[in-house]
């Protein structure tokens, strides 16, 4: 208790001598004496230890007697631990978490305990646990990134620890990783001459510019000035990307690329160069319609090295992350036009006119967006109505360049509980703005084996409304594509085998529901090697001052939606995993990409 009472908040309703909780030390500390009697007698007995909160449901207390007597039959009864304001109170807070994830401590020290050290305090505890964080993971992360990344990707990820991970002195980071940073302009200083601080200089412009690109609206880099005392800059060029290809190796790729292009591709591809290359007025819209496989990424990305090495302004994008990492330097559409999350028919862009991002969307010539019928009809409104405000025109999207591709056939917008009709109300055909556009086919699946023609075309047939449905409305589907073993054994079976886990990030299992995709993951990550390395979210409301409306922590760890991983993240080394969240501005990392487990480390 000498170590509990130094603290500076109030625990005396928490540890004085015959409370609840110094009552559930001891009852802990019979069941440890209970375990080692059993060990030492070879009984094979299991004890059970409960958290300080489930204690009702299990135990009753008796208050003369200050103590818990096992319930010697189940009642309906709720626990519960009275909530703490972080701000206010916040080592008695890190008790409160310790209690919700240690089920076995017998005293307050032993709750100060974890792999065999004793921490000074319980948020000590909690970072040691991985149940809070400060910005020494940051710092980790950074140091890591030093020694494997480049300084262009340690950038980035500098960037996304400010916007994402509200680090607690962004100023102490930069001042410890500045030459990491900017080690790559540093080393051409080095060959070339030059001043140090104009390297530095140099990189801080660019993050400040990332900062400006990519952050959501009030987190920009002023944000960072005036909360955090970031040093203030005047940008030289408001527009640095030192991501963008240079014009010459786009000149090569795009002369590359245009030599291969067959059949309808070519057709497509002049016909939208002579549209981006000519003035006539009116307006400049293409969809491209196709299959998967038919090329609609490969005419992109021809249209895209030409024009870049004709100096136009080109942006590339697609509705989800996963179809982003295929263009040249692709970006998701909501990120793009500051589109929100969810759409609908009210929303408008978060982007402000007379912005950074707003000049930089003025300055592109052509926009390019895959995956597009995905796109509700209200969200191609409100991109329309950006850039002509941007544009200060009355022409369909500000007189810009649009070319839309995707297949109807496979994705129509996301609209939950929505029926056929309400999905096709909402669908592009059904916009305004749809008659503006010249629609193109490529109908030949360029990357389909032999063997697979039938599949590919039964897919089609599918997709086209020509295979005939029972009742039910469900079709038949051939028995060569109907697995009838085991899903994992079907998928990962050989690769479990032959312990060659780097295939297996070229496999993947669908579901529809996400219940399916929880227990399959289970069963995998059980079937594969070695220590199982368990990670927790810090889950916590944006505003936590004091006298705001506070949730506790409990119930912000148990809310579980597709859109964020567990609270209790389980993960093996060799287990494949995915980003649900579009931490890397880069295409090696986006949302929904696969990525292999390495290693396993706590920090």
């Amino acid at each position: 208790m000498s170590d509990i009472v130094n603290v500076q908040e109030d625990l005396a309703d928490t540890g004085i001598k015959g409370s609840t909780l110094e009552s559930y030390f001891k009852t802990n500390a019979t069941k440890k004496q209970k375990e080692e009697a059993n060990r030492l007698a070879g009984k094979d007995e299991e004890i059970i230890y409960h958290f300080y909160w489930q204690m009702p449901e299990h135990f009753k207390w008796i208050g003369r007697q200050s103590e818990w007597v096992e319930r010697l039959r189940q009642i309906n009864v709720i626990g519960r631990i009275h909530s703490v304001n972080f701000v206010a109170q916040p080592e008695l807070y890190h008790l409160r978490m310790l209690l919700y994830h240690v089920n076995d401590a017998t005293s307050f020290d032993e709750l100060l305990k974890f792999n065999g050290i004793r921490h000074a305090t319980f948020k000590q505890a909690c970072l040691a646990r991985g149940l809070a964080y400060d910005d020494q993971q940051w710092i980790d992360g950074l140091q890591e990134s030093a020694m494997s990344k480049t300084p262009r990707a340690m950038r980035t990820l500098f960037t996304q620890i400010l916007i994402f991970g509200s680090p607690e002195n962004p100023k102490r980071l930069w001042e410890m990783f500045k030459a990491d940073l900017a080690e790559d302009f540093l080393l051409e200083i080095g060959h070339t001459g030059g001043r140090v601080e104009d390297a530095i200089n140099h990189t801080y412009r660019i993050i400040a510019s990332k900062l400006n690109t990519e952050a959501t609206e009030g987190r920009d880099f002023q944000y960072w000035v005036n909360t955090f005392g970031m040093d203030n800059i005047d940008f030289v060029n408001n527009h640095l990307n030192v991501d963008m290809l240079n014009n010459d190796s786009s000149i090569l790729e795009g002369e590359r690329l245009y030599g291969l292009l067959k059949g309808k591709q070519l057709d497509i591809v002049n016909t939208i160069l002579d549209a981006v290359t000519s003035h006539n007025s009116g307006p400049r819209c293409f969809f491209i319609d196709g299959p998967g496989g038919t090329g609609k990424t490969f005419v992109y990305k021809t249209i895209y090295h030409i024009l870049r090495g004709r100096n136009f302004n080109v942006k590339c994008m697609a509705f989800t992350g996963i179809a982003s990492i295929l263009l040249p330097n692709g970006r998701t559409s909501h990120k793009t036009f500051g589109l929100s999350v969810p759409l609908t028919p009210e929303s408008v862009s978060n982007i402000k006119l007379g912005s950074m991002k707003a000049a930089q969307l003025a300055e592109v010539d052509v926009f390019l967006m895959d995956e597009a019928p995905m796109l509700p009809k209200y969200g191609l409104s409100t991109i329309d109505q950006l850039l002509r405000a941007i544009g200060n025109a009355k022409e369909p999207f500000g007189g810009k360049t649009i070319v839309l591709g995707g297949d109807f056939r496979q994705c129509l917008p996301i609209q939950p509980r929505a029926n056929r009709s309400e999905l096709l109300d909402v669908s592009l055909k059904k916009s305004d703005l749809w008659r503006h556009f010249k629609i193109s086919r490529l109908t030949r699946n360029m990357r389909v084996d032999e063997e697979e023609t039938d599949f590919a075309e039964f897919l089609l047939r599918i997709g086209d409304g020509e295979v005939p449905l029972n009742d039910m409305g469900e079709i038949a589907l051939p028995q060569d594509v109907i697995s009838k073993t085991n899903i994992i054994d079907e998928v990962y079976g050989d690769c479990l085998a032959d312990k060659s886990y780097e295939n297996m990030k070229d496999r993947a299992i669908l579901a529809p529901l996400n219940k399916d995709v929880n227990l399959i993951n289970c069963e995998l990550i059980d079937r594969l090697p070695g220590e199982e390395k368990v990670y927790f979210s810090f889950d916590s409301i944006k505003d936590m001052s004091e006298g705001t409306l506070q949730f506790t922590t409990e119930f912000l760890n148990s809310i579980d939606i597709a859109d964020l991983p567990p609270h209790k993240l389980k993960l093996k080394k060799t287990q494949l995993s995915c980003y649900l969240g579009t931490w890397m501005f880069q295409k090696d990392s986006v949302m929904g990409r696969g990525s292999l487990s390495l290693n396993c480390v706590t920090t």
